[in-house]
């Protein structure tokens, strides 16, 4: 996982069928299908159709990753969730905003 450690917006990913990807893409997009899913479930499970408004988005990472691999992932959020409500965390910080105490 030493890749994780060296992550920035020129990173390439190698696919499966020995394509190469930017590794912001991959992530955006992962996180952007995530997204889609939270939404469709959660409106699925409340009958409310629910927009991205309407959820606290909190990504967790964990705490060894590096600076530059944590900000890798503020990007990719960013591009999933330009002007919403969204934290990057890592470490125990996501518990202490769930509790509301952060």
């Amino acid at each position: 996982m030493m890749w994780l450690q060296q992550l920035s917006r020129e990173t390439m990913i190698k696919a499966a069928n020995g394509k190469a990807h930017p590794a912001l893409d991959v992530f955006a997009h992962a996180l952007r299908y995530f997204r889609q899913h939270a939404l469709q479930e959660l409106s699925d499970q409340t009958s409310t159709a629910l927009v991205d408004d309407d959820v606290r988005w909190v990504i967790s990472v964990p705490a060894i990753w590096k600076p530059p691999a944590r900000q890798f992932m503020r990007i990719a959020a960013m591009q999933v969730l330009p002007n919403l409500s969204r934290v990057v965390v890592s470490g125990p910080e996501p518990n202490s905003i769930w509790n509301g105490t952060c």
